[in-house]
């Protein structure tokens, strides 16, 4: 028993493109690093972890010392706007990062520490996840794809 399938031509172009788009998957990787760099940015100026829980607010400690060094009590994570910032992104043809450049601090934001492993800490600082891929973010990622995957095949 054989079976056999034939392309017409209408589709043939489509599959072409396909095959070609998928050498080279660079410009749906950049769509998805500019994705994720949007919803790290959206998570600072909403104070929220990418789950979607809400950033551990300020403690009164941090509070009292921002006062003694003139700075107001402000939005969390914002003392001088450098962490916010630095949020990058990157692509190529096998990759999509979102990531922060150069802040030694940026992974004591992300995780928290205890002032017993950092002296020169003035308190322990809670976690505030500010980069992270939960399933919001896959969700967009997945449609992100098809969308494209779909796109191929239109014309």
């Amino acid at each position: 028993m054989t079976i056999t399938i034939t392309l017409d031509d209408s589709i043939t172009p489509a599959l072409r493109r396909a095959l070609a788009a998928f050498q080279d998957t660079t410009p749906i990787m950049t769509d998805i690093a500019e994705y994720m760099w949007n919803a790290t940015k959206s998570n600072f100026a909403e104070e929220r972890a990418p789950d979607g829980s809400v950033w551990a607010r300020k403690s009164p400690v941090t509070i009292a010392q921002y006062r003694r060094e003139g700075i107001g009590a402000g939005m969390i994570l914002r003392k001088d706007g450098a962490l916010n910032t630095s949020v990058a992104r990157n692509a190529g043809p096998d990759f999509a990062e979102v990531f922060v450049a150069d802040l030694p601090y940026a992974r004591m934001m992300q995780f928290g520490g205890k002032r017993s492993q950092f002296p020169n800490l003035w308190g322990d600082i809670p976690a505030r996840p500010f980069l992270g891929f939960e399933q919001e973010q896959k969700d967009a990622v997945s449609a992100i794809i098809s969308e494209w995957v779909e796109g191929l095949f239109d014309a």
